[in-house]
């Protein structure tokens, strides 16, 4: 049985995204075709929303949407710099991914993926989460045979992957709320701090290069960043315990810098 775009899910993106600058029709299944519309300046200016329509209508012609009839769309949040060929192909390689997965995605189970997102560095996971930064009418679109949900991906690090095992998602979407960190910008600070050593520190130069704990990540580490009282000495000694909040590229040759660390007593 052939699927196509659905009818109901356009008019959805249309009313709460606007007109798309781009529509692709893709072919992600034998008789499965799909739409990936592209929507500017949303959810804000600088901004790009990347938004499936036909996946919902194929879970329901293949026999995997839920049992009321719940299916699923993909949406995608990027900065405009990071939008390009490789992006949009990746994007599309996504939906064709879920096609022959036939599966609805779980809220509560993040997607590895075999090499990081384009345009970023070191992001190879993606949490389907709500679509927080949208109205929020815009997670469930109604349709004649069920509802569709807008599954947002969020791109994450291996290590935040795993704090939001740890934390459990309901405690993260909560975290998230406060946080309000750049969901586009795919070489965004990290959402959550990583604890390591300092590997080593030169004094003279005020640098240094902190090793995390979890992945061994290479952290270079500038004493502007280091926490201290006022007027207090910033620096770091080779060994000690510090908390480290981090943003990708690196300096120097390193995968990632630091934007705060704090030395653990």
């Amino acid at each position: 049985m052939r699927s196509r775009p659905s009818a109901a899910v356009r008019s959805h993106l249309l009313a709460h995204l606007g007109e798309p600058f781009a529509d692709l029709r893709e072919k992600v299944a034998p008789g499965a075709a799909v739409e990936v519309c592209g929507f500017a300046a949303t959810p804000w200016p600088g901004q790009v929303t990347l938004a499936t329509n036909g996946l919902s209508t194929f879970a329901r012609t293949r026999g995997f949407a839920g049992p009321d009839g719940l299916a699923d769309e993909l949406v995608m949040v990027v900065g405009d710099a990071f939008l390009g060929d490789a992006f949009l192909a990746f994007f599309v390689n996504l939906a064709r991914v879920y096609a022959a997965h036939a599966e609805l995605l779980d809220w509560h189970e993040s997607i590895r993926l075999d090499r990081p997102v384009p345009g970023s560095e070191d992001m190879r996971f993606l949490l389907p989460t709500p679509t927080a930064m949208f109205e929020e009418s815009f997670a469930l679109a109604e349709e004649a045979n069920g509802l569709t949900a807008m599954r947002y991906l969020l791109p994450l690090r291996e290590s935040e992957d795993a704090r939001i095992a740890a934390l459990g998602v309901e405690a993260f979407h909560q975290y998230m709320e406060q946080l309000a960190p750049e969901y586009w910008n795919l070489r965004r600070r990290a959402l959550f701090p990583g604890d390591g050593v300092v590997r080593r520190w030169d004094a003279d130069a005020g640098v240094g290069v902190v090793a995390l704990d979890r992945d061994g990540l290479l952290v270079w580490t500038h004493y502007s960043v280091v926490v201290a009282e006022p007027g207090a000495y910033r620096s770091l000694e080779p060994g000690q315990r510090v908390r480290c909040w981090f943003e990708t590229p690196g300096q120097d040759g390193y995968p990632a810098r630091a934007v705060r660390v704090e030395v653990q007593d």
